[in-house]
């Protein structure tokens, strides 16, 4: 066999390759399309060990609203998925067939930063992005509270849109990036003049933040007074510390 026939049967035998290993996953694409069980696997990420939504709760979503047991192609996917983050509690939601024939759910959870209770009763979390979502009667997750906030035209779902939330949400998004003031205070209020109080987990006093401006400057003054100051007097010697005043911190007993 000279050299020429040995190039043209490497081609062929090549070719032929390709064309059985698209076959093969021509095979999987329809076997994983036609063929379908009567359960799923229910992934939920619980961030934080928070538990707004639970598997069984989805599946039988799922199976009241998207029958497993019959045909599933990708437009049937895309809806499910689609379907799934209608759920203000869901962020992300992906579902995918595997080789077995069954279905896959993964979702994602928001992860809440604050619980807000308005003035009329309305109680709802917001995450870091600014979506607000409802509470769960399944798990109630542990954040700081915010009071004294009227309720917002869009309800306890959606994008904030009130000015003085999305001033709490900045206050709160710096806390949350510094260890030390993020164990310290468990609730914020706000003014009807939208200036904020923040109310630490310990001692009876609350800090005057005023608004979201020059906050890496009112919370450097806050530490100082409280590593020099409160240390020596005691944690209950103030009613009132504010640092709402620039290059001042003003206390009150």
């Amino acid at each position: 066999m000279n050299e020429k026939h040995k190039n043209i049967l490497l081609k062929i035998g090549f070719l032929t390759l390709m064309v059985g290993f698209a076959v093969l996953l021509l095979i999987a694409k329809i076997k994983r399309e036609q063929t379908c069980k009567s359960d799923a696997n229910i992934k939920i990420n619980h961030l934080d060990g928070n538990y707004l939504i639970d598997e069984q709760t989805i599946l039988n979503t799922i199976k009241r609203k998207f029958p497993i047991n019959q045909k599933i192609d990708t437009r049937y996917l895309e809806n499910l998925e689609n379907f799934l983050k209608i759920n203000p509690q869901v962020k992300e939601a992906q579902a995918f067939i595997d080789n077995s024939g069954k279905l896959n759910v993964s979702i994602t959870q928001r992860r809440p930063i604050l619980r807000v209770i308005t003035r009329d009763g309305l109680n709802f979390y917001i995450d870091k992005e600014g979506e607000k979502f409802p509470t769960s009667k399944l798990y109630t997750v542990k954040v700081p509270v915010v009071t004294g906030i009227s309720t917002e035209k869009n309800g306890s779902v959606g994008k904030i849109k009130g000015k003085f939330l999305l001033r709490v949400l900045v206050v709160q998004n710096y806390i949350a990036e510094d260890q030390f003031l993020a164990a310290l205070f468990g609730q914020m209020m706000v003014k009807d003049n939208g200036e904020i109080l923040l109310i630490p987990r310990i001692g009876d006093f609350a800090i005057e933040l005023g608004d979201e401006t020059e906050l890496t400057e009112k919370f450097k003054n806050l530490k100082i007074f409280i590593g020099e100051g409160l240390k020596n007097v005691g944690w209950e010697k103030y009613k009132n510390i504010n640092v709402k005043y620039k290059g001042q911190v003003i206390c009150t007993k």
